[in-house]
């Protein structure tokens, strides 16, 4: 299957459903339940914070890994806080992930 189409799952389920600034806590609860499959070297974003850039994304119309990506480039700081996204420790600026990263997040695994 292609990667998007956890996308079109997500979008399915989320019809008119929008995220309130003050429920993102609760978000990143729920998603730190999902096990992490990736090996912990190198792991610079957690996966809460990318599950819930998706999720917010495709919740802001986004329908493809590009546009997550795109949307995510485009947000303002604060939500980018909201959302767990990391910090750099030197620059104190968010490190926003790219598309790639997330398209290899949310593929689904090959068996």
């Amino acid at each position: 299957m292609a990667a998007s189409s956890l996308i079109d799952r997500l979008t399915a389920r989320t019809q008119g459903v929008s995220i309130d600034p003050m429920q993102t806590p609760a978000l990143l609860q729920a998603l730190a339940r999902v096990p992490d499959p990736r090996d912990p070297r190198g792991v610079i974003h957690p996966l809460p914070s990318l599950l819930a850039v998706a999720v917010a994304a495709v919740l802001a119309s986004a329908r493809s890994v590009a546009a997550i990506g795109e949307w995510v480039a485009d947000v303002p700081a604060a939500i980018l806080a909201a959302l767990g996204v990391v910090r750099d420790p030197f620059t104190d600026i968010h490190r926003v992930p790219d598309a790639t990263t997330i398209g290899r997040v949310l593929a689904e695994p090959r068996q």
